[in-house]
């Protein structure tokens, strides 16, 4: 068992590295991908992954994909990890290449965490309204894509299923980017999983109800199927909940 355990961890790296060779050149397949999120699965710790994943984004002209995914990876990189450079770097390009500001970080107990919040409002500040409340998008990117794929999880283990019993997935519709991380942080198809913020962007409260009758309507549900419902909103909230249909 212990030979056929080590074989199966040397055809694992040999993989990667291949992948990593499409990642290098922005050649980043399907089926890279889907190896990359399997990886990830059976193993958090192997964030080269990812950071090749992210890399490949970029050099094929994705920049903002590759930045939150190298964002979400810095919120589990220790401060003292070899590849934290390579990883400062890529954020700082990506960022300089979509024009915006360079996210700050600094080392909180062995961790990569956000830089010190900004001073309260000037009086400026107040008579520009600069101080009213504003969301941290990528912040919130960063928290949905983490949350969300664990909350499925959750469920799925509780109920001794995994991801492999996921007939559909319905995510709330709040940004097609998170969605897609979410599918591949699952493993999921793109047949697996509903989409239609291209259609009618965020509905809000109703956007799982909207996918889940187009979803009817398309015939992609059928009787004893398992339906995952997942969504991620206000107050910084999240669940899910797993339907036999």
């Amino acid at each position: 068992q212990r030979m056929m355990e080590e074989e199966a961890a040397r055809e694992e790296a040999a993989m990667l590295a291949e992948h990593r060779v499409f990642a290098a050149n922005g050649l980043v397949t399907p089926v890279a991908k889907r190896e990359f999120v399997a990886a990830l699965m059976r193993d958090p710790g192997q964030v080269a992954a990812q950071f090749y994943l992210a890399l490949g984004q970029s050099q094929a002209g994705d920049y903002q994909s590759a930045l939150d995914g190298w964002l979400v990876l810095a919120e589990v990189t220790p401060i003292d990890a070899p590849w934290l450079p390579a990883l400062r770097e890529q954020i700082q390009l990506a960022a300089q290449n979509l024009g915006v500001a360079v996210p700050e970080f600094e080392a909180v107990d062995g961790q990569l965490s956000p830089g010190p919040s900004a001073p309260g409002p000037t009086a400026e500040d107040i008579a520009a309204g600069r101080h009213y409340p504003r969301m941290e998008g990528r912040e919130v990117f960063k928290h949905a894509v983490k949350r969300m794929p664990e909350v499925v999880m959750e469920a799925l283990e509780a109920n001794d299923l995994t991801t492999n019993d996921i007939d559909l997935l319905i995510p709330h519709q709040a940004n097609l980017r998170i969605s897609q991380m979410v599918q591949r942080r699952l493993g999921l198809e793109d047949d697996q999983v509903v989409n239609n913020i291209q259609r009618y962007g965020n509905t809000t409260a109703a956007t799982i109800p909207i996918a889940l009758a187009e979803a009817v309507r398309d015939e992609r549900l059928e009787r004893g199927d398992l339906l995952c419902l997942v969504a991620f909103g206000s107050g910084l909230t999240w669940g899910s909940a797993l339907v036999r249909w």
